[in-house]
């Protein structure tokens, strides 16, 4: 039952989803790249909601399940947030440029045995 639950929703998601990458097709290219952030953001989202995925409860995917647009819901929500993906990016890159320290150093050690 809870599987059927969830593969509702994720269907409605899915449509949702396609019929905003249909109704972008309509737009100019600038439009399209204003909103890729959107569509981006929203194909990340359906991704935790496949119906093999439990990340959430079932009581909060019946809610989800409510509304008329949730992929928007959700877009809408992490719009409003005070999460900043730039912090999310720093951090990522920083890790990174550790990483190539790293490698740099190890070669460094490597000539010089």
């Amino acid at each position: 039952m809870e599987e059927k639950i969830r593969q509702e929703l994720y269907s409605k998601m899915e449509k949702e989803l396609k019929d905003y990458k249909d109704s972008l097709k309509s737009k100019t290219p600038e439009e399209i790249m204003n909103n890729a952030y959107q569509l981006a953001l929203k194909e990340e989202m359906i991704c935790n909601f496949y119906p093999e995925c439990l990340i959430y409860d079932i009581e909060d995917i019946k809610r989800l399940n409510k509304k008329s647009q949730p992929l928007q819901e959700l877009y809408d929500d992490w719009m409003d947030s005070d999460i900043n993906i730039n912090q999310l990016l720093e951090d990522n890159i920083n890790d990174y440029f550790l990483e190539l320290k790293d490698e740099q150093d190890k070669r460094k050690n490597d000539r010089e045995r």
